[in-house]
């Protein structure tokens, strides 16, 4: 199982995840964006066979190995049910159509497969009092403007590539009950929110928070259940937009790691 240490780091939740298996051998694992290949190189050494593509290939840097160009904007380079295991790490708030991405790793994952997604979390207390104070990620910092956000490769002809690409950097975060909806929308039915390192930030402010977070949403289960008493299904899934609006992990998370399973 993961562990919950303070400000574990994205790449360590993949890594204590991925290491849980045994061995990856004959598994086909998709890694995009793959950045420049720590994941790519782990997944390799349990056995499976490595997909690795990226928005920026040239930044890849793993002995041995390869990444292709691929623009999650765009339909992936592959064909239906041809994958055992999809990582999205940091790639999911960096794209402006989320849905789209998502319905295309559910196209080409194989049934019973698994897409994991990491992403900053804005869930927590501290991403939700930043959002408060100033629409932005972090409490100490401005939202990300234009000039310092968006940047672009103009042309680069590198890997084969003769295209404008373009970085929208974090304007596209996306928090728990957003991501499992789009999820759902995509056939994802199975869903299951993982502890990942715990933010100091988050944990200082549920001292005075949690409080306030945990009445409020039992004053709103209380009201959809008035109202969706007799559709037990909805009822269902408003039951889990509160537990998971009050779990510790979606609170006290430094990142959000959810993973989907295609049945």
């Amino acid at each position: 199982m993961i562990g919950v240490p303070i400000q574990m780091n994205s790449s360590q939740v993949i890594r204590s995840y991925i290491n849980t298996f045994t061995s990856l051998e004959g598994k086909t694992v998709l890694d995009a964006p793959c950045g420049r290949g720590a994941t790519s190189a782990l997944v390799r050494k349990k056995g499976a066979k490595v997909l690795s593509f990226d928005l920026f290939p040239e930044f890849f840097n793993v002995d041995g190995q390869k990444s292709n160009f691929a623009d999650l904007s765009e339909s992936l380079p592959l064909p239906d049910e041809s994958v055992d295991i999809i990582i999205c790490q940091e790639g999911i708030e960096h794209l402006p159509n989320q849905l789209f991405a998502i319905q295309q790793f559910y196209r080409v994952l194989k049934k019973g497969g698994e897409l994991l997604i990491i992403t900053p979390n804005i869930s927590n207390f501290a991403g939700r009092l930043a959002q408060f104070i100033f629409e932005s990620q972090l409490i100490r910092c401005s939202p990300e403007s234009y000039n310092e956000t968006i940047w672009t490769i103009n042309g680069s002809n590198t890997n084969n590539i003769s295209r404008d690409r373009y970085y929208y950097g974090h304007i596209f975060l996306i928090g728990m009950q957003k991501l499992r909806t789009l999820l759902q929308l995509s056939g994802f039915t199975k869903i299951k929110s993982m502890k990942t390192g715990i933010s100091s930030t988050s944990l200082f402010l549920s001292l005075t928070l949690y409080p306030v977070i945990f009445l409020m949403s039992c004053n709103i289960f209380i009201r959809d259940y008035i109202k969706y008493k007799n559709n037990k299904s909805l009822l269902r899934e408003k039951f889990y937009q509160f537990y998971e609006n009050i779990a510790a992990r979606t609170l006290l998370n430094r990142k959000l790691f959810l993973i989907s399973k295609k049945m």
